[in-house]
């Protein structure tokens, strides 16, 4: 037996939807759409698009951001223990969009409840999204003054990078006739010297490169070996400082993860509310009345999937009594298009 959704092309509806989505989760929510299993669902999520449909077209679109899959990240964090900078401001950026949808829906009246009902189950994690952004920065590094550690070890890191940098032109100078450019290079994070090869001797140090045509020889001179030693030392201090610190707002996080997850559930909620207000508006759809009785009544239907100026508008009116439709014509006289309307708004309907 052929898959109904396959029948009726509704991934083509999915797809459509789709280009309303910004969060993870809620192209998630589209993708798994399915026919929903009882006349109380059917009824609770005609109720919920009716009252996004009316706030979007009073007070425009509900301002949510990208938003990753919560579940994903927290996955993530049990597994490996570290969180990255670009995690956690995922995180926090759930908060601030949080923040931003509750200061939109303080413009809205309590006419609105179920949109406002499901608003008031959000949990305000106001302290994480500032402990989070006090430590990343908007580029997704870490804030020097995260702890003070990274702070004296940033410092210290500086400063022997500017007298290696001083060490470096000095050397430069010194050893100008030996070689074949001004400029300092690296090689395998360290600075070097490009010598020329029948030079090589005249420099003394450490060999870390060859030029393609050997006449060019990379040398590491002896006098700023332990200035590097020094600033690999400090970057690896560093990277260990940035490591806990990390591994700190990762516990952090794991620690409200519930409160994430939730959170992250109802702006996928939102989300795919929005979609489906966006798509039925580009469409001309409207939300159709329900009941749990065997009754359909469609005034002019068109199919959706077929441009406005081109398709048939058609009316079916079936009820307990009047079970039965005939529909004759020639090929191509538009009775597949006909019967495939009925079952596919029923379809989206059910969805």
């Amino acid at each position: 037996m052929q898959n109904i959704y396959s029948t009726f092309d509704f991934y083509k509806i999915q797809n459509a939807l789709l280009e309303y989505s910004k969060t993870e989760l809620g192209k998630k929510y589209i993708e798994e759409l399915v026919m929903l299993d009882s006349y109380d669902k059917v009824k609770n999520e005609l109720l919920d698009l009716n009252e996004m449909t009316s706030v979007i077209i009073r007070f425009g679109p509900m301002p949510i951001s990208n938003s990753a899959d919560a579940l994903r990240l927290i996955d993530m964090a049990k597994k490996t223990g570290l969180l990255t900078p670009h995690d956690l401001s995922l995180v926090a950026e759930d908060v601030l969009t949080i923040q931003r949808i509750n200061q939109y829906l303080s413009k809205i009246d309590v006419s609105y409840e179920r949109i406002l009902n499901i608003a008031s189950t959000f949990n305000d994690l106001s302290n994480l999204e500032k402990e989070i952004h006090r430590v990343v920065t908007p580029s997704l590094t870490i804030n020097d003054n995260a702890t003070p550690e990274l702070k004296e070890i940033r410092g210290k890191l500086k400063k022997a990078e500017a007298k290696l940098q001083d060490k470096v032109a000095s050397l430069a100078f010194q050893y100008s006739s030996y070689l074949n450019n001004d400029n300092s290079t690296v090689r395998d994070g360290h600075y070097v010297l490009a010598v020329r090869t029948v030079d090589k001797s005249k420099v003394p140090g450490v060999i870390y490169d060859v030029s393609d045509s050997g006449a060019t020889t990379f040398i590491e001179p002896l006098e700023i070996v332990t200035i590097n030693n020094e600033i690999t030392a400090l970057k690896v201090q560093e990277n260990d400082e940035i490591r806990k610190i990390l591994k700190a707002l990762t516990g952090l996080v794991l620690l409200q993860e519930d409160e994430i997850i939730l959170n992250n559930k109802i702006i996928a909620h939102f989300d795919f509310l929005s979609a489906k207000a966006a798509y039925a508006n580009e469409i001309d759809a409207i939300i159709p009345t329900f009941n749990d009785k065997q009754y359909l009544d469609l005034i002019d239907a068109r199919h959706p999937l077929i441009a406005k100026e081109k398709v048939v508008s058609n009316s079916f009116h079936l009820d307990e009594e009047k079970r039965l439709i005939i529909i004759s014509g020639p090929n191509a006289g538009g009775k597949t298009v006909s019967l495939k309307t009925v079952g596919l708004l029923v379809l989206m309907n059910q969805c």
